[in-house]
């Protein structure tokens, strides 16, 4: 099993329109949740470059390691658990991971 790192920063606000905004300024919308998230799911965002150049190579199950300045999201391991795409372009849309 591959450790990819990426990183990624917390966005504030959740929803379509915010999603959108991300998505035009070259980030990818993302959320992250899991069993033990006392606070519940955290919206993030990833560039968007760096996330589909390296997980385009992944096959099978990944680790990923985040690298933020978050103290609640630095060096924390993660499986990506799904990764929406549009139809016809096929650009990635949203992704989701969840903690162990």
């Amino acid at each position: 099993m591959e450790i990819v790192s990426v990183t990624v920063e917390t966005r504030s606000a959740a929803g379509k329109g915010t999603a959108r905004r991300v998505r035009a300024s070259g980030k990818i919308p993302a959320v992250f949740y899991g069993p033990n998230q006392k606070s519940g799911a955290i919206a993030l965002q990833v560039e968007e470059k760096e996330f589909a150049k390296k997980i385009a190579v992944l096959e099978g199950s990944a680790l990923i390691q985040f690298e933020s300045m978050a103290p609640e999201l630095k060096s924390r391991m993660v499986l990506l658990r799904e990764v929406q795409s549009h139809p016809v372009s096929g650009a990635v849309l949203h992704a989701s991971v969840v903690s162990g």
